[in-house]
């Protein structure tokens, strides 16, 4: 897995999106410091993930300068799996 880690100082559409090949279970996460607009998506198959969030000025304000996280996450022990990963805001 990896994990990626983002500051954000005014309002923002946050997005990610996920394609996996090679891989029958994975996880796509994401979440403030206090687990802030927490969103999980779990893929089967390579089925592609997808996350969209609306962080507003009361999100950046409670979390401060902190870091929000976002979390990809192989389960599938027999395949090491191959993804691309895409994050827009």
């Amino acid at each position: 897995g990896r994990e990626f880690y983002f500051r954000f100082k005014k309002p923002v559409n946050f997005s990610a999106s996920l394609e996996v090949k090679k891989s029958n279970n994975t996880m796509l996460l994401f979440m403030g410091p206090n687990k802030e607009l927490w969103t999980r998506k779990d893929g089967r198959a390579g089925e592609p993930l997808n996350i969209k969030v609306q962080i507003g000025t009361k999100d950046i304000q409670k979390v401060g300068d902190e870091y929000w996280m976002l979390k990809v996450t192989n389960f599938d022990s027999r395949n090491p799996g191959q993804a691309i990963l895409s994050i827009d805001y």
